[in-house]
C-alpha cells in the first residue's frame, strides 16, 4: 500500500533531502525496488515494514518534492510509526519534520472456504437429516498462529433484557481480553447446540475444523420460535494471536476486530406433527342392531382394519390413541411386523401401517331410538371417536388423523297401511286381506303375533327388506259382534315394534 507526502523546500538553495521511520531506518534512495524484494521475508516476520521513496535526493529552493511511503502488513492490528524528514543545507540541518503514521491491517485473519459466505457460515440442521452434525472448515489466513474460542448462546429473550459477550483487541499479549454489552439475548451455557473443539489452535496459512452437534435430548426445555419451531443459535468465535507482532513497527493498542460468527438453525425433531394418511374413505363400522342382540352376550364387538401411509419424511416413534368404544388391536409395518396390543410403532418416510381397529359395544348402553311415525330416515345409535397420533416427546399434543365413527342400524319396519277394516262377515267364514311390510335400510328378521285367533297373519315369522314383503291377515269372527284388535310386528331388538289396527263385525 502507497501513501505519498508531499513537502515544499522552504529555502532559496539546494538542500538534500533525507528520510526515516523509528523501527526500519534510513531508506536508500533509488534502491526501492531491490529493498523491496530483499526484504519480503524480513517482512513476513516482523509483521509490518515500511519502505520510503523519494523522488529526488536534491531539492532546490522553493521546489516541492515528494516521499511515498509503502506498508507490507501481513497480520491485523493497528501499528503506528513515525517518518522523520531532514532537510540538509551543507553541514546545517533544519528542523525534523516528524510525520506520525497509523497503519489499520484490518482483514480478518480467519475465512472459511467451504461456506457460501466465506466470512460469515450459516450452519442448518435438517430436520429429515438423521445426522445431527455438520464440520465446518476454517483457514487461518494470517502469518501468525492463533487461536479461536468459541462460545455458543442460544436465544433465551425471557430470560435476560440483554446480553454480554467476551471480546478481544488482540494485543501483543494474547491474554486481554474485553466484555462488551450487545442487543443480542442469549446464555452462554450451551444447551442445544454443541461445538468441538470449544478452543481451536491454527498455525499460518492452515487449515482446521469444527464440529456442530446437536443434543436432542434437550429439544423439551429448550425456547424456540413457537411459530415454526425453529431453535436459533449463534457460535461466537473471538480470535486472538499466538504470539506477538514483532519487534519492528509493533502494534501499540491491538486492533478491535469484531468476533467471527457463525449462525445457527435448527427445527427440532420434537416439534414436528404426524402426516399420516387414511387410505380407507370409509371410516364407519355399521353393526346391525337386529345381530347385535341375537350374539347372547352382555358385549358385541367388531373388527376392522385401516391402512395409513406415512408422509413424513423424518422417521420416529409414534404413539397412538383412540377414544371410546374403539381401542387399537394391533399395528403392523413391512419393517417393524405385527405389534399386537402394542400403541406405539416407528415409522419411515413413505411407509405402510396397518392398524386394527376393535370396537366394543356394552348392549346396556345402547338405547333404541323409537321408531319413527314416517319413514324419513333409518334410525341409528352413533358414536364418534378420534385416533390421535404423537411423535414421542413431541413439543406439541396429539395430532388428530382421522375421525372414525360407529353406526348402530335399528330397522325401520313400515306397514302400507296401520288400519284394516274387514267390514261384515259371516260367523265362522273367513275374509283375508294383504298389506306389504317393509324394512330399512335392509334385511330385518321380523315376528307377528295377535292377542287371539280371530286375525291371524300370515306368515308369521320372515325377514322384511327394502322389497315389501306381502302378510296375509285373516279375519275370523266367532260370534256376531264387532271385533277392534291390534296385530304386533316386531324385530328382535327388545320393545321395537309397530302395529296394525283391525277390525270387523261378525254376523249370522
Amino acid at each position: 500500500m502507497e501513501q505519498s507526502i508531499t513537502i515544499r523546500n522552504p529555502t532559496k538553495i539546494p538542500c538534500q533531502v533525507k528520510t526515516k521511520t523509528r523501527y526500519h531506518g534510513y531508506s536508500v534512495p533509488g534502491k526501492i525496488d531491490n529493498a523491496y524484494g530483499d526484504d519480503m521475508e524480513i517482512a513476513t516476520i516482523k509483521r509490518c515494514s515500511i519502505w520510503i521513496e523519494r523522488d529526488d535526493e536534491i531539492s532546490y529552493g522553493q521546489d516541492e518534492f515528494k516521499v511515498s511511503v509503502w506498508v507490507l502488513a501481513t497480520t491485523w492490528g493497528r501499528y503506528e510509526d513515525v517518518v522523520t524528514i531532514e532537510l540538509h543545507v551543507g553541514l546545517d540541518i533544519l528542523p525534523a519534520i516528524h510525520i506520525p503514521l497509523i497503519i489499520k491491517a484490518i482483514t480478518f485473519p480467519i475465512q472459511y472456504p467451504l461456506a457460501k459466505d466465506v466470512h460469515k457460515p450459516t450452519i442448518n440442521f435438517s430436520l429429515y437429516s438423521m445426522e445431527s452434525e455438520n464440520r465446518l472448515q476454517i483457514l487461518n489466513n494470517s502469518e501468525i498462529p492463533i487461536k479461536i474460542s468459541w462460545r455458543i448462546y442460544n436465544e433465551s429473550k425471557e430470560n435476560k433484557p440483554f446480553g454480554v459477550l467476551i471480546d478481544t483487541l488482540t494485543p501483543d499479549y494474547p491474554d486481554h481480553w474485553s466484555l462488551r454489552i450487545t442487543s443480542y439475548d442469549g446464555l452462554e451455557n450451551p444447551r442445544y447446540f454443541i461445538i468441538e473443539p470449544i478452543i481451536l489452535k491454527l498455525e499460518p496459512k492452515t487449515l482446521g475444523y469444527v464440529t456442530f452437534s446437536l443434543d436432542r435430548t434437550k429439544e423439551l426445555s429448550i425456547n424456540r420460535n413457537k411459530n415454526n419451531n425453529i431453535v436459533n443459535g449463534k457460535a461466537v468465535g473471538i480470535v486472538t494471536a499466538l504470539e506477538p507482532s514483532g519487534k519492528y513497527c509493533i502494534r501499540k493498542d491491538g486492533f478491535k476486530m469484531k468476533s467471527t460468527v457463525v449462525k445457527l438453525y435448527s427445527e427440532t425433531r420434537h416439534s414436528i406433527q404426524p402426516n399420516l394418511v387414511i387410505r380407507e374413505s370409509d371410516n364407519i363400522f355399521q353393526v346391525s342392531a337386529s345381530e347385535m342382540y341375537n350374539c347372547r352376550s352382555e358385549n358385541y364387538t367388531v373388527t376392522r382394519l385401516f391402512t395409513m401411509c406415512n408422509d413424513l419424511q423424518y422417521p420416529g416413534n409414534l404413539s397412538f390413541e383412540i377414544g371410546s368404544p374403539f381401542s387399537i388391536k394391533s399395528l403392523r409395518s413391512l419393517r417393524c411386523g405385527i405389534r399386537s396390543g402394542k400403541d406405539h410403532i416407528r415409522l419411515f418416510h413413505k411407509d405402510l401401517v396397518e392398524i386394527e381397529l376393535q370396537a366394543i359395544i356394552n348392549i346396556k348402553q345402547v338405547h333404541p331410538p323409537k321408531m319413527p311415525t314416517e319413514l324419513i330416515s333409518p334410525r341409528k345409535f352413533e358414536r364418534t371417536g378420534y385416533l390421535n397420533a404423537v411423535y414421542e416427546n413431541s413439543y406439541f399434543k396429539p395430532k388428530t388423523i382421522a375421525t372414525f365413527k360407529m353406526h348402530i342400524y335399528f330397522p325401520v319396519l313400515k306397514l302400507s297401511t296401520s288400519y284394516i277394516n274387514f267390514g261384515q262377515v259371516v260367523v265362522t267364514e273367513t275374509k283375508s286381506i294383504n298389506v306389504m311390510l317393509s324394512s330399512y335400510p335392509g334385511p330385518e328378521r321380523f315376528f307377528a303375533r295377535s292377542a287371539d285367533e280371530v286375525f291371524t297373519v300370515s306368515p308369521p315369522d320372515g325377514v322384511a327388506s327394502t322389497r315389501p314383503t306381502p302378510l296375509t291377515i285373516t279375519f275370523k269372527p266367532k260370534v256376531d259382534e264387532l271385533y277392534f284388535k291390534k296385530i304386533e310386528i316386531l324385530t328382535t331388538i327388545p320393545k321395537d315394534v309397530i302395529f296394525l289396527e283391525v277390525s270387523g263385525l261378525g254376523i249370522k
